[in-house]
């Protein structure tokens, strides 16, 4: 239902402590799950001690923390205290930290940090964050709204249909960065406030009317802008998408701005849905292609493990080009981006599953897609598979490549 989360950056004795107090309902009875990479210092339900084990689904694929006790239905509170070092950078007098996450890699979203649930649930968050022993002043960089309550601490509030992967967090020493801000208008009237910012100012040269332009074009395609306001880290690598704000490169920034549509607008509730939105994005970045059939034989970007939680690469070319092929098929019905408005002006801020898009792709179009998804989406040629996956691994996606530690680490 709600996380409260409270981080203490102490300079002097450089760590990074977090309370953190989750209110969640409980359908039925039993042991509740969420996740947190770091183990926690201590635990409690309802006030009470309790134990935190760490366990393994049934397929194997990741992992999750239990609180080993048995709860009734009903609402409860999990209270957690830990500590953690990803992607933090004390320095001199202050400190620098980014929530980076990724939808590639098992377990990078927000419980890499803080407790959450998984990416199928929806809930309120607030983030207050303090810095002591510092000698610097600091900001802070989000996509909630933020209130600050005197040197070196405020909080963040973020929308109550953020999921584990939708936060944006950047804190580090004032003035570090160049930034831009301006106001975009979107088609439906409203005022939308924009932060670009960057290490190098160059990024920052003409960044209003790249922006403007990204937004005007998608808007076109696929409606109004979805989000309170757009935060944009010109980093000059990286590549991921949150709600309404983005870490990018200038090249990959249409890719990314895309994705406050499909991604982190329209939302996927697991790793099965994961290749929805980077082929759609995808697409996008071909020149919105129609095509008469895929260029592959046959692929599975679905249709895995229930428990997997991380986006097949084979979305970016697979997906991309049977996106394309829905776009020649939608061709009667104004294409592809006519179903993709619909779905977004319905979907906004809600959860989506390749079931679900295939359901209404058919209620939209009047034909079944059964046999295309079973073929080019759920199931796989062993021959042309194993050639489409030396072509896949052999090199990273441009848009959202494997970053080092280091490369992390600079991006503070």
């Amino acid at each position: 239902l709600r996380a409260d989360y409270k981080v203490v950056y102490d300079v002097k004795n450089k760590k990074a402590a977090a309370n953190s107090v989750i209110t969640f309902t409980q359908r039925e009875e039993g042991k509740p799950i969420f996740d947190l990479m770091e183990s926690p210092i201590s635990a409690k339900i309802n006030g009470e001690q309790v134990d935190i084990a760490l366990i393994q689904d049934p397929d194997k694929q990741t992992k999750y923390r239990l609180a080993d006790k048995d709860l009734a239905p009903g609402e409860h509170t999990l209270e957690i205290e830990h500590e953690f070092s990803e992607n933090i950078k004390f320095s001199g007098g202050g400190v620098a930290s980014g929530f980076w996450m990724s939808d590639l890699s098992d377990r990078k979203y927000l419980e890499q940090y803080l407790p959450s649930n998984l990416e199928f649930d929806q809930f309120k968050m607030s983030l207050e964050v303090q810095i002591i022993n510092a000698s610097e002043e600091h900001e802070v960089f989000a996509n909630g709204e933020i209130d600050f309550f005197g040197d070196n601490h405020f909080k963040v509030e973020f929308p109550s249909y953020f999921t584990t992967s939708s936060m944006f967090f950047h804190l580090t020493p004032r003035d570090r960065f160049t930034k831009k801000e301006f106001i975009f208008t979107s088609i439906n009237g409203s005022k939308i406030p924009v932060m670009a910012y960057s290490k190098s100012s160059w990024s920052l040269v003409n960044i209003e009317n790249k922006i403007i332009e990204i937004l005007k074009e998608l808007e076109e395609k696929l409606g109004a802008w979805g989000h309170p306001g757009l935060t944009v880290y010109i980093a000059g690598s990286g590549g991921m998408e949150h709600s309404g704000a983005t870490i990018t490169s200038l090249w990959a920034l249409g890719h990314e701005l895309t994705h406050s549509y499909f991604a982190r607008g329209v939302m996927p509730i697991d790793g099965n849905s994961g290749w929805l939105d980077e082929a759609i994005a995808s697409w996008r970045d071909d020149g919105y292609k129609a095509s008469s059939k895929p260029f592959y034989n046959s692929a599975k970007m679905a249709g895995f493990s229930p428990y997997k939680r991380t986006t097949d690469r084979k979305a970016y070319r697979q997906g991309a080009s049977f996106m394309a092929f829905l776009n020649h098929e939608l061709k009667d019905r104004g294409g592809l981006e006519t179903f993709l408005a619909s779905m977004y002006e319905n979907y906004m801020h809600k959860n989506l599953n390749t079931s679900v898009f295939q359901k209404e792709l058919e209620k939209f179009s009047g034909r079944s897609f059964k046999s295309d998804f079973d073929r080019y989406v759920l199931k796989k040629d062993s021959a042309w598979e194993e050639r489409e996956k030396r072509k896949t691994s052999a090199a990273p996606n441009p848009f959202h490549p494997k970053l080092s530690k280091k490369q992390l680490m600079d991006l503070l």
